[in-house]
């Protein structure tokens, strides 16, 4: 529970033996490798002689082919696109240049898709930004500074405010929704993150307070009993049993 604070011992696993085998259980739908009709690369392994007289194969008609595809990463390679702006000037002595794209803005600077990569990697798979850099240099070739992967996450989240205040408001008006909070530490000092979810999407907010609650819900709200969520209006409650049993 959120009130044993961050400072006890995890509680042990409830869950018991069940008998069966680690890994993959019957009737799992699992995923294998299998060959595509179009590769992308065919490399050809000629025969040329008879492992048995050693006769000349070089002429002899094909009778077939067998195929083995293997699947790997290309080369890792970085693109660099040159943008080359006209300077033109006008027979009345003006001189004219033509726009970058707007996404261009000095004479060096990092893609869209550099920088989104390294957000996925440092914010979806949680490796620090130091890392990250080190994954550019090391697979790429390309130095990259964890301060410029921190400025790229903190530009994304700002893109996504209006997304995710939409998201929020879809959210509480479900029908029916779960709420949530534990706490965690940003930059050292106590934060609650706030989550409320339901089957098609989930909205995290972080709060100095644990008993702030999300904006203008309505329907039904599912929690674990704190005594905060009673204080909401125009909503119906159901309380988790997983909370209870724990």
């Amino acid at each position: 529970p959120s009130s044993d604070g961050l400072g006890k011992r995890p509680p042990r696993s409830l869950r018991g033996k069940n008998g069966k085998k680690t890994g993959g259980q019957a009737g799992h739908q699992g995923k294998t490798l299998k060959q595509v009709a179009h590769p992308d690369i065919e490399k050809i392994h000629a025969i040329v002689t008879c492992k048995q007289c050693h006769s000349d194969l070089t002429g002899t008609a094909l009778q077939g082919l067998i195929r083995r595809q293997v699947f790997d990463v290309c080369d890792p390679k970085i693109e660099v696109i040159e943008h080359q702006a006209e300077v033109k000037i006008c027979k009345c002595g003006c001189q004219n240049t033509a726009l970058f794209p707007p996404n261009v803005t000095a004479p060096v600077q990092y893609g869209a898709r550099a920088k989104a990569l390294s957000v996925y990697l440092n914010h979806q798979h949680l490796i620090p930004e130091q890392r990250v850099s080190e994954i550019f240099e090391d697979v790429f070739g390309l130095a990259i500074s964890p301060a410029t992967i921190a400025s790229s996450g903190e530009a994304l989240s700002t893109s996504l405010q209006g997304w995710h205040s939409d998201l929020e408001a879809q959210l509480a008006a479900a029908e029916v929704k779960h709420l949530d909070e534990t706490g965690f530490r940003v930059a050292g000092k106590t934060q609650w993150l706030h989550v409320l979810s339901n089957q098609q999407a989930t909205c995290y907010r972080i709060s100095e307070k644990r008993g702030e609650m999300f904006n203008d819900l309505r329907g039904i709200v599912i929690h674990d009993h704190f005594k905060s969520y009673f204080t909401l209006v125009f909503v119906l409650h159901a309380l988790c049993n997983a909370h209870h049993l724990r």
